[in-house]
């Protein structure tokens, strides 16, 4: 009997360890062998959702001003399609600690596209444009950061040193989350706690890392948002919580209107960093 349990239980887990092994096998050879697109999309969300090794948790702590910032060393990021090996700063930044005492010509700001999420030191724009020109630059991206904690570590940075001439700040369409909440409460940046943040931190590795049940969760989740979508279609049943169907991007005049809004005064509550400076923006990851 006990061992027909054991066996039983033994054989439970395997299946459902490969549904998970199945699933990542997909993402990563799925596009290569021309499989239909719809599956390639639940691999992708599953991975996405359950399998990134997201580098402010990997690498990060707590920080009293920004919630969190990179712990200070050197710490590696394994992720399926690359590993990243950060070097970190005192500041808290993916930088040299020369980058941070020199006459400093470029800042660059901005989140993991900054930061350079996959990307060696060299390979950052940031990197490019140092060795290409030969200007003096350090990188202050950070993942996750929207506009308002990004001119927040700008102002940091130049208490300690103001040498700069430019500062070049990388916006994405998700930025716009942080910059309104920070309109709406009057300019305030709200940090929870360090025990939030280890809390987060926990839950956020425990998430990435393969674990029997998580692809029938996730499996189950999806056929459940799906069926949703199809009594919407045929019906119009709606349903209040829908997290797993796409969202229309299209926007309205007036939401692009806010969220030009909601950036402008994240950087005008920090106008006087940049008097005498010069200010490049670019975008990416847009929404339409």
């Amino acid at each position: 009997m006990v061992k027909n349990f054991i066996f039983s239980l033994l054989t439970l887990l395997i299946m459902l360890s490969c549904i998970e092994f199945l699933l990542v096998t997909i993402y990563i050879i799925g596009p290569k062998v021309h499989l239909p697109a719809s599956i390639i999309s639940i691999a992708k969300k599953y991975y996405y959702l359950n399998g990134r090794k997201l580098d402010q948790y990997q690498c990060g702590r707590h920080d009293k001003n920004l919630f969190y910032k990179y712990k200070e060393g050197s710490c590696e990021v394994k992720n399926l399609e690359f590993t990243t090996n950060l070097s970190i700063n005192y500041f808290g930044v993916r930088d040299t600690e020369k980058s941070l005492k020199s006459d400093l010509d470029v800042v660059f700001i901005g989140d993991s596209h900054t930061q350079g999420w996959g990307m060696s030191t060299d390979e950052r724009f940031s990197g490019i444009v140092a060795n290409s020109s030969g200007l003096s630059t350090v990188n202050l991206g950070i993942s996750s950061y929207g506009t308002v904690r990004e001119m927040k570590n700008l102002e940091l940075l130049n208490q300690i040193n103001s040498s700069f001439e430019f500062v070049v700040l990388q916006y994405e369409g998700n930025d716009i989350n942080e910059n309104k909440s920070y309109f709406e409460k009057n300019n305030t940046i709200e940090i929870s706690s360090e025990e939030k943040y280890e809390k987060t931190k926990v839950h956020n590795i425990r998430k990435s890392n393969y674990f029997p049940g998580d692809g029938i969760s996730f499996i189950f989740e999806t056929a459940k948002e799906s069926f949703k979508i199809l009594m919407n279609k045929k019906f119009n049943i709606k349903f209040d919580y829908m997290p797993y169907v796409q969202k229309n991007t299209k926007r309205t005049d007036r939401e692009v209107e806010l969220e030009v809004t909601y950036f402008v005064n994240a950087i005008k509550q920090k106008i006087e960093i940049l008097q005498n400076r010069k200010l490049i923006i670019f975008g990416v990851e847009l929404l339409d």
